[in-house]
């Protein structure tokens, strides 16, 4: 809202009819998933990707109506945390799901805390039987099928080539102990070097920008609720100067 953007949710619904440019929007993919929302089943990471499809075409229309040369500029930002991510990806990688016009207009995408390499706890990754918790969405040979990437994939990290790694940001959390998921078990199980849930090595797409915080997946402590995960944000959006450094580290010892 520091940069002129507005609510579009009120009374309980998202607007229906003509929205500012600068407009913030929920997409609620989940709430299909409640019987008191919707039908009770859980959608698919290819079923909320054509939505976000949908979605993001009807904003087009809500915001441009038919003025050809607003229709023509506009662009989205997608935000999203932990599964919603791979939504994102699904949609922008996929190529049965969502249109072509719906993925151009996408212009960056931001990412707090999401698998993009799958979850591992253990040391092995999750399994695609695993259904509680909507977990086997993060089975490699899961992904490798929805983010439409070749078969036997052993890392599923990449956009291959659908989308700019340049226009990605992934925001990493590299604090497990304030996950309190499962009584603690999800933090003992993802490690250390985790934020509890989403091992640090499995949180961001080859060749994208990225930054660490010391937060965990969610919660009180959590990333989404990060100052510093902001400021990056809003860099990403908004920022005008980008610098691009490398660190050599000659030696580095230890007591």
């Amino acid at each position: 809202k520091e940069y002129g953007y507005t609510d579009t949710f009120a009374n309980g619904c998202e607007s229906a009819g003509r929205l500012p440019a600068k407009s913030i929007v929920i997409y609620r993919y989940y709430d299909q998933a409640d019987q008191d929302f919707g039908t009770g089943k859980t959608p698919s990471i290819p079923e909320a990707a054509q939505g976000l499809s949908d979605l993001i075409l009807r904003l087009r229309d809500q915001v441009c109506g038919k003025d050809k040369k607003a229709r023509a500029a506009f662009r989205v930002y997608l935000v999203a945390h932990s599964m919603g991510g791979l939504v994102c990806r699904c949609l922008l990688q996929n190529s049965t799901v969502g249109v072509p016009a719906a993925k151009q207009l996408v212009d960056k995408v931001f990412t707090y805390a999401t698998p993009h390499n799958g979850i591992d706890m253990a040391g092995f990754n999750v399994p695609a039987v695993l259904g509680i918790w909507d977990i086997n969405n993060f089975n490699r040979k899961s992904m490798a099928h929805y983010l439409e990437l070749p078969k036997g994939s052993k890392r599923v990290d990449t956009l291959n080539n659908r989308f700019d790694p340049d226009r990605l940001f992934c925001m990493v959390g590299t604090n497990p102990g304030d996950y309190d998921v499962a009584f603690g078990a999800s933090r003992k199980f993802a490690g250390e070097l985790s934020d509890g849930l989403v091992r640090i090595e499995n949180a961001t797409v080859q060749g994208s920008p990225r930054a660490f915080a010391h937060r965990s997946h969610s919660g009180y402590f959590g990333i989404v609720n990060s100052e510093e995960a902001y400021q990056n944000l809003i860099r990403f959006l908004f920022g005008d100067i980008r610098v691009d450094g490398v660190l050599e580290i000659a030696a580095l010892p230890l007591p």
